[in-house]
This record gives C-alpha cells, structure tokens and sequence, in this order.
C-alpha cells in the first residue's frame, strides 16, 4: 500500500511544484510590459535615470571591466554601432567597485557611448524586469518607451550579435 501512496504524492508534488513555478510566469510584450527604470550613475559618481535616455531604441550592455568576454563584446559593439544611428547604446558594469574601474576603462579602450554603473546592485539582485542578471557579458534591447524587447546572455561573435540586433530593432542594418 506504501508503495502506490508514493508515486502518487510524488505527482501531487510535481503539479503543484508546476503551477508555482509555471504559474507565475508572464508573457511580457511591448505595449504591456513596464518600462524598466534602473538608477545609474557615471564614473563621475553624479547620477541619472536609465528613463532619461528615451526616446529611441537602446542596447543595454551589460559587463564587467576585468572580463575578457565583456572586453570582445565591447570590440564587436563598437564595430557594428560605429555609423548606426537607429539605436542608442549604454554601457552597465556589474561589479562591486565598478566606480573605481569605470573611467579608466572607458578611457583605455576608447568607448564611444557612455558607461555607468548600478550604484544600488538591483540588476544583480533581480529587482528590476530584466530579472537578475547572473552573468556578463548581456545585453537588452529596450523600445523608444524603455519596454524590454528581448535580452541575450554570454560570448558572441559580431556576425550573431549583429543577426540578433536585425532580428530586434527595425531598419539596423550594419
């Protein structure tokens, strides 16, 4: 009797694991998702409003200064945003000390849009609707609104990155 009883509460188990987990998922599009809202700050310490950069498309680029992925990242953003003026990009880095490291790095490496840093961790700690965000180097596409249209995590090549951002932002064409 034991025996039938536990497959049975394991499938109990199960169904009820899936309706927490499956049911607190959401589908987000662009006219019903929020816009995100993250404060920011540069390597200056003075402070803005991710919102404040609306008004086109942007790419959000998320990174760490001492990660060789986020440095060929940069590389390839660089290259494929060079002469595109549809879309607006920002650079986040996610680390503890990133004040420290910021202006140094931008300065050595030449970046041609501006970085910043989450002074308040809540990327890492998941508060806002990017969700949390576990590993560099990412990257979001937000709508002339500041709605997420779609993140991508991890190493990439220019041509992937480049196919991606075709897929997401209409008329990129580089």
């Amino acid at each position: 009797m034991k025996r039938a009883a536990r497959p049975c509460w394991l499938a109990l188990c199960a169904v009820l694991l899936s309706a927490c987990v499956f049911g607190n998922a959401r589908t987000i599009t662009p006219n019903a998702a929020p816009s995100l809202e993250i404060g920011l700050a540069r390597a200056d310490g003075s402070r803005f409003w991710l919102s404040e950069q609306r008004g086109k498309p942007l790419l959000v680029f998320l990174f760490a200064t001492y990660d060789n992925g986020s440095q060929l990242a940069l590389a390839h953003l660089e290259s494929l945003l060079a002469h595109e003026k549809r879309i607006a990009a920002l650079g986040i880095a996610l680390q503890p000390d990133a004040q420290m490291f910021l202006e140094p790095y931008q300065a050595s490496l030449s970046v041609s849009f501006p970085l910043s840093y989450d002074p308040y961790n809540a990327l890492l700690r998941g508060e806002t609707d990017l969700g949390r965000v576990a590993a560099v180097p990412a990257f979001a596409v937000l709508d002339a609104e500041g709605h997420v249209l779609a993140t991508r995590y991890g190493i990439t090549t220019e041509a992937e990155l480049k196919a991606w951002l075709q897929s997401v932002v209409p008329g990129f064409s580089r």
